[in-house]
């Protein structure tokens, strides 16, 4: 775990937001912890990464400077604006596809923070990355059934992909299908 210790020695007395070591800071997954600074804190903030034993910066050295509206992170021994990835959503089974009885789908999300399908132009469920959900068992032959997903990321940019699916009596088959006449010299 990590604690942030968040100050700014800029005016006559020390602004803290807590005593130390801090507040306890959010596991994002993969190692990273964030904490998200409430209004008033500006230009001159500084932070002190701990878990009660080590700190970085080390003991006596000033703090990272963390700028109003910015996102930073320590990584590899740098202290660095971070750069966020752009949002993905993805479904497991391409637009246009065709489908008889129902259609299952898995649907993808990276780089969100929130990530929403809807069926239909109907109301928006949040779903996690590799949730499956089931389509299509609801209408008749000849309908189609609109996906859209929407995802979001840490900066609030987000993106959206729609796919649409056809119910049919038999779906045209798009496998592929590959053959060998065993060469003389191979046995069957």
């Amino acid at each position: 775990s990590a604690n942030i210790y968040i100050y700014d020695e800029s005016g006559s007395t020390v602004k803290e937001l807590a005593a130390w070591p801090g507040v306890a800071m959010t596991n994002e997954g993969n190692g990273v912890y964030s904490y998200t600074l409430p209004e008033g804190w500006g230009d001159n903030t500084q932070v002190i990464f701990n878990n009660g034993n080590n700190q970085i910066p080390a003991a006596q050295q000033p703090g990272f400077v963390l700028s109003a509206g910015s996102t930073m992170i320590y990584e590899d021994g740098t202290w660095k604006k971070e750069e966020v990835k752009d949002p993905v959503v993805s479904s497991s089974v391409v637009s246009g596809t065709e489908f008889s009885n129902s259609l299952q789908v898995t649907l993808g999300a990276e780089n969100t923070t929130k990530a929403t399908y809807s069926i239909n132009g109907g109301a928006a469920k949040t779903y996690t990355n590799g949730q499956s959900i089931t389509l299509g068992s609801d209408i008749a032959v000849g309908e189609t059934v609109k996906l859209t997903l929407v995802g979001e990321n840490s900066a609030g940019k987000t993106v959206t992909k729609t796919y649409t699916y056809k119910k049919v009596t038999k779906p045209v088959v798009t496998t592929a299908v590959a053959k060998i006449k065993l060469p003389s010299g191979w046995s069957s």
